[in-house]
């Protein structure tokens, strides 16, 4: 805090709380990196090798694989795994119509159990961006489960 006060220059029209901020912030990361094992090339490469990864393994992924992930293992009347059946393959279908993007963010949640945090991380996008991404899938998902569900009550 001594240095940015001594460094302060007002005449350059930024207050001083936004400077010492910035400066006590730069003074932090620098304290971070340099507890880092790993220099910022070799994050970055690991960074890169998850991204692609992960999404290798979703894009490979066939939908009865999905399926894997999405069936609870209890025991379930004939009726039951009929209906189920039809619901997890409308699930397939709604999740086929996602981006690649929604696709590969459900997969980091759901399939690899990452938080959004994570998630963003790999993507290294926002997590705000990842939520938004997240979020916007899961409210499609739903509205093409609901709308198949009101479909088959009207039959």
């Amino acid at each position: 805090m001594w240095k940015a006060m001594h460094d302060y220059d007002p005449d350059q029209g930024v207050p001083f709380s936004a400077y010492a901020q910035m400066r006590v912030r730069g003074a932090m990361f620098d304290e971070l990196r340099k507890s880092d094992p790993l220099t910022r090339a070799q994050r970055l490469a690991l960074k890169q090798q998850a991204h692609e990864a992960y999404r290798t393994q979703w894009v490979s992924l066939e939908a009865d694989e999905r399926t894997e992930w999405i069936i609870d293992d209890h025991t379930i009347s004939p009726e039951e795994a009929a209906v189920r059946a039809d619901e997890i393959a409308e699930l397939n279908r709604a999740i086929a119509k996602l981006t690649r993007q929604e696709q590969l963010v459900l997969a980091l949640v759901f399939n690899e159990g990452l938080t959004l945090a994570e998630t963003a991380d790999v993507l290294e996008l926002s997590r705000s961006r990842v939520s938004t991404i997240y979020h916007n899938a899961i409210k499609s998902l739903r509205g093409s489960l609901m709308r198949k569900r009101q479909n088959n009550k009207r039959r």
